[in-house]
């Protein structure tokens, strides 16, 4: 996966082509109210999905436990991914839900049943956001190999289709979330910047460039 604008250094720029982060066809955007019902989620009231990828991520799982208060009080609904081995029940109040899986076999739902993400920002992840027209706090994994995912998150906030927030800053969490959700504005505007990094059909892409690939080297060799 190659951002815009970002090239492999030692090899030639016409031997490079950007077709983005492929994602599979089970990620398609879903309608929201039979999303939710797929995932036992109300149908009304703003919806959080918090999700560190198939592994979970610590960090935000304890976010989340940490505000089970705040989200009651605001009435605000929660799907925590928690990971292998994490947290498995659900907290009720009168208006708020927050449930807590360690894995969800249908992403495309989640996607789609959630306001707001508050995520990793691994490429695979952003691109899922991108499909499903998703907005998102990106908070990412501090340790990556060569810090990768800062920038892909910077990337992704300078487009419009995400918030970037650091590890070291997870306080300022709560405030952002709930400010963005009570700005319906500002999540058609990101839903729109995320439509515009859309990465529905890069299988198909790849697949022709790799054909037509192929094919000049077949005629290179005649």
């Amino acid at each position: 996966h190659l951002p815009a604008g970002v090239r492999i250094p030692g090899l030639a720029a016409e031997r490079q082509h950007d077709s983005g982060y492929p994602v599979r066809a089970e990620i398609r955007p879903q309608a929201r109210d039979a999303a939710r019902r797929a995932l036992g989620l109300p149908p009304t009231g703003r919806l959080v999905l918090v999700t560190g990828g198939s592994q979970g991520a610590h960090a935000l799982n304890r976010w989340v436990e940490d505000n089970l208060e705040e989200f009651a009080i605001r009435g605000v609904h929660v799907l925590c991914l928690t990971g292998p081995g994490g947290r498995d029940d659900e907290v009720r109040s009168p208006d708020s839900l927050v449930k807590f899986v360690p894995f969800c076999h249908q992403m495309a739902m989640a996607y789609s049943a959630a306001d707001l993400a508050v995520t990793r920002a691994g490429a695979g992840t952003l691109a899922e956001l991108a499909t499903c027209r998703t907005p998102a706090v990106l908070v990412p994994y501090p340790r990556s190999a060569d810090d990768h995912q800062t920038a892909n998150a910077r990337q992704s906030e300078q487009s419009g289709a995400a918030i970037l927030l650091p590890e070291s800053e997870l306080p300022r969490l709560l405030g952002i979330v709930f400010a963005r959700l009570a700005d319906t504005a500002a999540l058609a505007v990101m839903r729109d910047a995320l439509a515009l990094a859309d990465a529905a059909n890069r299988w198909e892409e790849l697949a022709q460039e790799t054909l037509a690939l192929a094919g000049r080297r077949r005629l290179a060799a005649a």
